[in-house]
């Protein structure tokens, strides 16, 4: 039941944790990294979707029990890039993304 606007150094060569919860969760991202992040879901520690290169993934409460994750990395090769992205989480979880 809360709005998260976080940043974090993203690469291309290996996946950095964007979120992790409890309850389910949606995460985008913002600015100038949209159209270059590959998102994947991690579902009980397992890699739960072939990951899929979006500015937008959500996490539903089903798979959130006992908790989750998103990992995210660039898809541009051999790059580094700090990425803004937004996280709703429980009562503020919309399921649709926000910008655009």
């Amino acid at each position: 039941m809360s709005i998260h606007d976080e940043t974090k150094t993203l690469f291309s060569g290996s996946g950095t944790r964007m979120r992790t919860a409890v309850r389910k969760f949606s995460v985008e991202i913002k600015g100038d990294a949209r159209g270059n992040v590959i998102l994947q879901k991690q579902i009980h520690g397992v890699f739960g979707q072939t990951p899929i290169q979006t500015d937008f993934i959500t996490v539903t409460g089903g798979e959130a029990k006992p908790f989750a994750s998103v990992i995210g990395r660039l898809a541009s090769p051999g790059a580094q890039l700090d990425v803004d992205y937004r996280v709703r989480i429980g009562g503020d979880f919309t399921g649709n993304p926000e910008f655009g």
